[in-house]
Order: structure tokens, then sequence, then C-alpha cells
């Protein structure tokens, strides 16, 4: 899930994001919610479980915040598993 270009106040909440991997062992990254240009986004009670897919090089995120924005985090869980090995990153945030 793409979270991007959103307004202040926006809220993702109670979302169950599930089995879903990448099917390449190389390439881009496997991310259950990726943050994008949003400001001021509240993330709570979201479930995010990602399988990861083929060892590789990909990296393996289950929520990933590249957007620069003042986001808040509370009472999500992130079960990250499968492989990234070399540059990949394996991380739950």
């Amino acid at each position: 899930m793409i979270i991007s270009g959103t307004g202040v106040g926006t809220v993702f909440d109670r979302n169950t994001i599930s089995n879903f991997y990448g099917s390449s062992s190389s390439g881009d990254g496997v991310s259950g919610v990726e943050l994008q240009s949003s400001a001021n986004v509240t993330l709570t009670n979201n479930v995010i479980v990602t399988s990861g897919g083929p060892t590789g090089i990909r990296s393996i995120y289950g929520i990933h915040d590249a957007s620069g924005g003042a986001c808040n985090y509370y009472f999500n869980s992130v079960n990250v598993t499968g492989l990234a090995s070399g540059l990949g990153t394996h991380l739950g945030f």
C-alpha cells in the first residue's frame, strides 16, 4: 500500500495487509505500507504481515516511511519474514 500526497490529518486505521511478497530476487523492495510525500499521516491499529518471497538483494519492510513528513504510529503490529541478503534490508519499520 502506498500512501502519497495526503492532506494534514489523514488517518490510516484498522487495516490488515498480509500474504504479499516480491516475485523476483532482485530489484525494488517489498513494503506493507510505504509513505511517500505525506504530511501528518497517522497509522493506528494496523496489522502488516509480509512473507518476503525469494531470497535476494531486495529490501523487505513492514512500514517504510520515505515521506519526510511528520507521521505518527500507534498500536501497529508488524511481522516481517523472508530473507534479504547482500545489500537488501530486512526491517519491520
